[in-house]
């Protein structure tokens, strides 16, 4: 969400994440990570708090404005033919670039975002990235893996190690990149002829991949 908010009495535009989560050790972690990564590849933390402006008690993080919004955003709009004047290859080139550096440096720092995708993919007005949403990031050490029997992101993003329970490290991110790579150069969204509740299942057992040959 995009609002005007005052900060010390400094108008500013800024972007609100909200959930309705109670403030909790995942919430903590989240901003944590987000307070100890500083680069021009990481969304801008500013604060956060644990009422919203409505005073309820909603987790609030109040994070710098991305004026494009999402890369998904962006990907619709080309899709249904209404693709911004100035979004062209060197955007997409920029996009790229951006986040494999802002990957590198989340995991030069033991960190697995472990949620990449074009939802969380922000673009700032010159369509430069800044990776966002660290709600299910981690800390790892160096040489260790994870596992996890819950997990909560896109199907369509994370890699079959993850969908199979193995346990998994850095590497689940660069899948990730390696997807919606395929949606930026393609313009497409990847494994649009499955069903999203068969995904799981098919996916790590049938090595389905998408052919590039009619897009190249």
């Amino acid at each position: 969400m995009v609002t005007f908010g005052k900060l010390k009495k400094e108008e500013l535009k800024i972007s609100i994440l909200k959930t309705k989560k109670k403030f909790n050790r995942d919430v903590e972690r989240e901003v944590r990570i987000m307070i100890y990564c500083q680069n021009p590849t990481i969304i801008g933390f500013l604060r956060y708090s644990k009422i919203d402006l409505n005073n309820d008690n909603n987790v609030t993080i109040i994070m710098e404005l991305a004026d494009n919004g999402s890369l998904s955003k962006i990907l619709k709009k080309i899709q249904s033919s209404n693709c911004p004047d100035d979004y062209n290859d060197t955007s997409r080139q920029i996009i790229l670039v951006g986040i494999a550096r802002g990957m590198k440096y989340l995991h030069d720092r033991n960190i697995i975002h472990r949620d990449l995708k074009s939802d969380n993919i922000l673009l700032d007005k010159n369509f430069h990235p800044l990776i966002s949403d660290f709600g299910l990031s981690k800390f790892i050490g160096n040489g260790q893996s994870y596992s996890q029997s819950k997990f909560g992101c896109t199907l369509t993003y994370m890699a079959p190690e993850i969908i199979r329970g193995e346990r998994y490290g850095n590497e689940v991110d660069v899948y990730s990149f390696g997807i919606w790579m395929f949606e930026i150069v393609t313009d497409s969204i990847p494994f649009r002829f499955r069903k999203e509740k068969n995904f799981a299942l098919c996916f790590p057992t049938e090595n389905i991949r998408r052919i590039l040959s009619s897009y190249i």
